[in-house]
């Protein structure tokens, strides 16, 4: 017998500035001041990435991942 998958993976990639604006910092205090400013007025921005979900099927030696229509994250799965 054959183990076969039939699954639904959901990714829910997490962006954060604070590595961004810190490394700007470190390059040039000016550019890290105008990145911070741009992290506060985006930040709602940032948050509504894209919830990616992946339909896994076939065999387990050989699964067909294929994507699923990306849908906006909402703002309760923060």
């Amino acid at each position: 017998m054959r183990r076969r998958l039939d699954m639904e993976a959901v990714v829910a990639p997490e962006i954060s500035a604070t590595v961004g604006v810190a490394a700007a910092f470190a390059v040039n205090p000016i550019v890290g001041a105008a990145v911070f400013a741009a992290s506060k007025v985006l930040g709602p921005l940032w948050s509504k990435v894209s919830i990616l979900r992946y339909r896994i099927t076939g065999p387990v030696d050989a699964p067909q991942i294929n994507e699923v229509l990306r849908q906006p994250r909402k703002e309760s799965q923060q």
